[in-house]
């Protein structure tokens, strides 16, 4: 049960050899099983039915003796009688020549010899013919017949086969039969196992053939609710294998799709509720103005200076969500440049001092370049950007005035090590496992400033792992939140 289940398991090459050589193996051993069985029930059983093919040929020395106690007596015709006592009629012929060649008596039609001389040049000599007959051969000897001194008087001339012989004529149907089936027997043992060992094999194969056939005609009925139960670590196996991992893989595009959809309606809804505040806002303070608020010269400003920021406020959001979209998109690639990261910063700290400025917070800016000589890395400045940019307004937004953040980048050959501190507010607990997660605001203390989309660290998260890097976010022993990234130089 062991060694069928493991040659079930076995690779397809394996089995296939196995078989092949199984086949003739047993071939070979049935041949062999057949012709033991044949010589023993034609030979050797208690009524042998063929005798052996030298069997007329044994007889030839006992003939020989014979002729030669004869001598020239059996030149005589009344001898004959006494000579086929001797020489079985059924197996052998014979003829009985003069020292001319004349055939004096014997059971052979042909004459063998023509004249004299050629009967003296065929005195001793054994011819063999027809030898290239499937079933035996025949041989023809030369006996010569001489007299008390030794001179030649004539010659006896036997013919016998080398070939099976039946011993009943009624079985000589039988012997032909089993004689043509032992010809044949190799080719007939073969072809019998296998039939035998294909269909074993074939079934081998079908059974996992079959369960992917099935299982296939169930995602067709949509029904991914199935395990292929055919384990090996055969081809068969390996294809069922990636069956199975086609099924969960189409599983769990299925259920991403499902999960995208109810992210797009999340995302609906909340782009409809930060987009309706603003608008709200902004519909409110046009109609007071048409009114007649446009004649009070200090309402018009402060009417037209939340019209501006909550018309700012929307276009932040629409700028958020599409490069949101655009990062999210499978064709999307960075653009990488060569630049001198150290003069892009330099040209970054200058912007955002402008904007510490306005908020009365000091902006520190540290970079330390660890590299040998002040190389251009390859980089998308754009993207680089957008990273640096939601990270610092956001440090900014949650630092009180008076208060410090602070930049520390560390340069090496390929990589670059951010990290952004501010001594704001930091983050609660709670917020910490979610704050890259996409439209999350965070609890009420760090939202109570409006106008962000809750897409800014989903960007920045996105974008850095676009530059193979990674980011982390936690808070400050002291006061604030610290985060820490790390990006690599494109390739």
């Amino acid at each position: 049960m062991g060694e069928g289940c493991m040659f079930k398991k076995a690779s397809l090459k394996t089995q296939v050899i196995s078989t092949f050589i199984l086949i003739i193996f047993l071939s070979i051993i049935g041949t062999v099983v057949a012709l033991v069985s044949y010589v023993f029930v034609m030979y050797m059983g208690e009524k042998p039915i063929v005798r052996f093919d030298n069997y007329y040929e044994q007889k030839l020395p006992k003939i020989e003796e014979f002729i030669n106690n004869k001598g020239e007596n059996l030149l005589d015709k009344k001898n004959k009688l006494e000579l086929e006592k001797i020489i079985p009629r059924e197996g052998i012929q014979y003829q009985i020549l003069d020292i001319e060649g004349n055939i004096l008596y014997g059971t052979l039609e042909e004459k063998p010899v023509k004249g004299k001389k050629e009967l003296l040049n065929s005195i001793n000599k054994i011819e063999h013919y027809n030898t290239k007959r499937i079933f035996g051969a025949t041989v023809k000897k030369n006996i010569p017949i001489s007299d008390d001194k030794g001179n030649l008087k004539g010659v006896a001339v036997i013919k016998y086969s080398i070939k099976t012989n039946v011993i009943d004529d009624k079985n000589k149907t039988l012997v032909a039969f089993m004689e043509i089936f032992l010809l044949f027997s190799p080719f007939i043992f073969i072809i019998f196992f296998t039939a035998i060992f294909t269909r074993k094999l074939i079934k081998n194969i079908q059974v996992p053939i079959n369960e992917i056939i099935e299982a296939s005609n169930k995602i067709k009925e949509k029904d991914l609710d199935f395990n292929i139960s055919y384990k090996s670590n055969n081809e068969l196996g390996k294809l069922t294998s990636s069956f199975e991992d086609m099924k969960s893989a189409l599983r769990e595009s299925l259920y991403s799709q499902w999960k995208m959809e109810e992210e797009r309606k999340e995302i609906i809804k909340a782009i409809a509720h930060d987009l309706k505040t603003p608008i709200t806002v902004i519909q409110g303070h046009v109609e007071v103005l048409l009114e007649g608020g446009i004649n009070n010269p200090q309402r018009l400003e402060k009417y037209l200076q939340t019209i501006k920021y909550n018309t700012e406020r929307m276009g932040r959001l629409i700028g958020d969500m599409n490069i949101a979209s655009e990062i999210e998109r499978q064709d999307f690639m960075l653009n990488p440049v060569s630049i001198d990261i150290v003069e892009f910063l330099e040209n970054k700290y200058e912007d955002y001092m402008i904007l510490a400025k306005q908020k009365n917070i000091e902006f520190i800016l540290n970079v330390e370049d660890k590299r040998e000589s002040r190389e251009e890395v390859l980089v998308d400045p754009q993207r680089l950007e957008q990273i640096l940019d939601n990270i610092i307004s956001n440090a900014l937004r949650y630092t009180k005035d008076g208060k410090n953040v602070y930049m520390h980048t560390k340069i090496n050959n390929t990589i670059m090590e951010f990290t952004v501190e501010d001594e704001g507010i930091g983050f609660s607990e709670k917020d910490l496992p979610y704050v890259f997660q996409k439209f999350y605001r965070g609890d009420v203390s760090r939202s109570k400033e409006k106008g962000h989309s809750g897409l800014g660290m989903y960007i920045v998260k996105s974008l850095v792992q676009k530059h193979n890097g990674w980011i982390s976010v936690e808070n400050r022993e002291e006061e604030g939140a610290r985060i820490k990234f790390v990006i690599k130089e494109c390739k």
